[in-house]
């Protein structure tokens, strides 16, 4: 099965890329589809990477990847 993206935000020409899954630990592992993207756009092309999850925290998972709770999403769109 190919990799995908949930979702894309352009913002001047770059994206930033929002994955959804439902899981409280969320790790590098759940973000292959912006990993395929960088592959095939260059890393150039991601302003950044969100995992929006059940964790109760927002934190760092490897650039350009944040897991974020639902509710905090906005905050990090642009």
């Amino acid at each position: 099965m190919p990799e995908e993206v949930d979702l894309l935000v352009e913002k001047g020409g770059r994206f930033v890329a929002v994955e959804a899954k439902y899981i409280e630990n969320p790790g590098m592992r759940d973000l292959k589809g912006v990993s395929r993207l960088i592959q095939a756009y260059g890393s150039d092309a991601v302003l950044s990477a969100l995992l929006v999850c059940r964790t109760p925290h927002v934190h760092d998972l490897d650039a350009p990847g944040k897991a974020v709770p639902a509710d905090r999403l906005t905050d990090y769109l642009p």
